[in-house]
């Protein structure tokens, strides 16, 4: 029996750009979460097929949370965005898996902790030049742990630090000089932040 599109329900189509699909990555994960009556639905596609269809889903608004996986499914990068398909008609939506960033970082605590399990709420990603202040610096949520953005070609050093009510609770060694590049993409990996008790700056 063929089954034929309702007519009656609207269709969300989730779109994501070329730039997106970096060497390394794999598959992207799209789930797509019900607001106003609870409902899920999640499906996995190649990054390169830059776009996934939910079709005939409910006159209501939604949550949708994509994320880009690498080639052993672990979680590259994030985005999210929200439809309103209460009037009927079909939306599309667009996500954001940071492809014209240059780097990216990963974060985990000492002993296996995260940012629940620590009290840590923000990371602070701090980009130095050999004896120079710090260049380069980035303050976000410690949840989900890793993040990608953009700074100035050059050699640094790097340092995380992790933030419970606006002071430092844990804090990582410098990483040894790291180039990042113009036209290129550096992976920092994960870096690991451990209590830092007194010795907190």
């Amino acid at each position: 029996m063929r089954i034929y599109p309702d007519p009656e329900l609207p269709d969300v189509t989730v779109l994501w750009g070329d730039q997106d699909c970096r060497d390394g990555t794999g598959n992207v994960a799209i789930t797509l979460t019900g607001v106003d009556t609870p409902s899920t639905a999640t499906t996995t596609v190649p990054c390169t097929d830059h776009t996934v269809a939910f079709p005939d889903v409910a006159r209501q608004r939604f949550h949708v949370a994509g994320s880009l996986l690498d080639l052993a499914g672990d979680v590259f990068s994030t985005s999210e965005s929200d439809v309103d398909l209460r009037n009927g008609f079909d939306q599309e939506t667009g996500l954001y898996f940071d492809g014209f960033s240059n780097f990216r970082v990963a974060w985990t605590f000492e002993g296996g902790g995260t940012c629940a399990s620590t009290g840590a709420e923000g990371i602070e990603i701090q980009f130095s030049l050999p004896g120079e202040p710090d260049v380069a610096g980035f303050q976000i949520a410690c949840e989900p742990p890793l993040f990608l953005g953009t700074v100035p070609p050059a050699t640094y050093t790097v340092q995380l630090r992790a933030l419970a009510s606006g002071s430092v609770i844990a804090i990582s060694p410098d990483s040894p000089p790291v180039d990042v590049t113009a036209e290129g993409f550096t992976d920092l990996g994960i870096v690991t932040l451990a209590p830092c008790g007194a010795t907190c700056p």
